[in-house]
């Protein structure tokens, strides 16, 4: 796996891994400034808190006063949606905040890195290349004559380093190329480097 990791929220880089640091799954890899997002958030849960009250203000108001219960009603309808509304504005700004903390999707080794602490990252820039180091893959461009012979898991023999080994079969592109009549196989290679 050779994956570059990308920026989920727009901000103002913090931090970032080393190239050649080796890091494990859900380890930090960088870190964009969240503080707009907390006063965002503090902000809709100060919302959420002045809405909860009208609700339970109308609520009370309804018990009280039948007669008024057809606007009392529409009234109270509406704080309930408006608190509803508010209660997903403020998830959405957790997940947000959450999103400023870049993590390693999977164990690996960094290899490069295409942003600098300061500054401004937009959603979707790489921000680093992350290797999957023990997980190997051997890519080999097969000839289209074999495709109907091929099982996954069956042994393949390759020549690495002098020595013949046999690596497993893990998986194939259903698609050929027409030009070269090939078609890609990738090989189990963990452990040989």
């Amino acid at each position: 796996t050779n994956a570059p990791i990308s920026a989920e929220q727009t901000g103002q880089l913090l931090w970032i891994e080393d190239v050649g640091s080796q890091v494990k799954k859900d380890q930090l890899l960088a870190k964009i400034d969240d503080r707009h997002l907390k006063l965002q958030l503090a902000g809709q849960q100060a919302q959420v808190k002045q809405h909860e009250a009208d609700v339970d203000y109308l609520t009370g108001q309804k018990a009280r006063f039948l007669k008024l219960r057809e606007t009392n009603n529409s009234d109270l309808t509406i704080a309930i949606n408006e608190v509803v509304a508010l209660n997903i504005s403020v998830k959405q700004t957790l997940l947000a905040l959450e999103k400023t903390t870049i993590r390693a999707p999977f164990a690996g080794n960094i290899s490069q890195r295409f942003a600098h602490i300061g500054e401004i990252i937009s959603i979707g820039r790489p921000l680093v290349q992350l290797i999957d180091t023990k997980n190997l893959d051997v890519k080999i461009a097969a000839p289209i004559s074999i495709a109907p012979f091929l099982q996954r898991g069956s042994k393949v023999m390759v020549k690495w380093n002098q020595t013949l080994l046999e690596l497993p079969v893990r998986t194939w592109s259903q698609a050929g190329e027409q030009s070269s009549r090939t078609f890609d196989v990738r090989l189990a290679a963990d452990g040989i480097a």
